[in-house]
């Protein structure tokens, strides 16, 4: 609970949880978690997080903050997306907007009432981003089962060109990569940078991700709209065990 209100802009659960990522004794400790939260935090103005900031640093390898500062801004910009008013004057968009708040909160009770009240399934919000998106950039596994059993659209792209995908495989969610995989998911759409699932989750260092979409035939050679592949961003990322593998296999 405390995650999500963080990632939908609660400034002092972004606070609560830097700290707790910071601290390591209530959950494990993650440094570069830690300065995402305090880092959207101080951009609302908290001064305690713009305090904590330059702490965490002098313990914080340099690829440690760029990778830091990099997940941070998606936050944000998935933030000010999501922060644009939906319309809520219709009883279908007000379950439209109820489903997707319950996908991204790992609500699955609440997704199989909305759904027998008539909700569209494939209903999106002002991002572009429909349930299935929501739960797996979230990491809500049974949430993405359940939608996965309901033949949810696995391939819907949001207006970022992001797909369900992209959005997993950026944020390391193993589980719910290879789910989607299996069940007809395509590995290898290029969002509007460019960038393939394959790029994102080398770039963040998510090793068994990329071993999973190479291994579903993601084309290793294929570059974004700079002319980077998927090994570029493992070595810009600072990832070298990613990039051997990445030249293990050919790229």
């Amino acid at each position: 609970m405390l995650r999500n209100a963080a990632e939908r802009g609660d400034e002092e659960a972004q606070l609560m949880l830097g700290a707790l990522l910071a601290d390591g004794r209530i959950v494990p400790k993650d440094l570069v978690q830690a300065h995402v939260f305090f880092d959207l935090a101080a951009k609302q103005g908290s001064e305690e997080a713009n305090e904590m900031i330059p702490i965490l640093e002098r313990q914080m390898t340099p690829y440690e903050v760029v990778d830091s500062r990099r997940l941070a801004r998606e936050y944000r910009r998935l933030l000010d997306a999501t922060a644009q008013p939906r319309s809520r004057g219709s009883g279908g968009d007000g379950l439209r907007d109820q489903l997707l708040d319950a996908a991204a909160a790992g609500n699955t009770a609440k997704i199989a009432e909305l759904l027998s009240r008539g909700a569209d399934l494939e209903g999106n919000d002002t991002a572009g981003r429909t349930a299935v998106i929501n739960a797996a950039w979230r990491g809500e596994q049974e949430v993405v089962d359940l939608l996965v059993e309901l033949d949810a659209d696995l391939n819907v792209a949001d207006y970022e060109g992001r797909t369900a995908v992209s959005w997993a495989a950026s944020n390391g969610h193993t589980d719910i990569v290879r789910r989607l995989l299996e069940n007809g998911a395509r590995p290898a759409i290029a969002d509007n940078e460019g960038l393939t699932p394959l790029m994102r989750a080398a770039w963040n260092g998510h090793q068994d991700v990329v071993r999973l979409l190479i291994d579903a035939g993601t084309p290793l050679s294929e570059t974004d709209e700079v002319g980077k592949s998927a090994l570029d961003y493992a070595i810009e990322g600072g990832h070298r065990d990613i990039a051997r593998v990445l030249r293990a296999m050919g790229a």
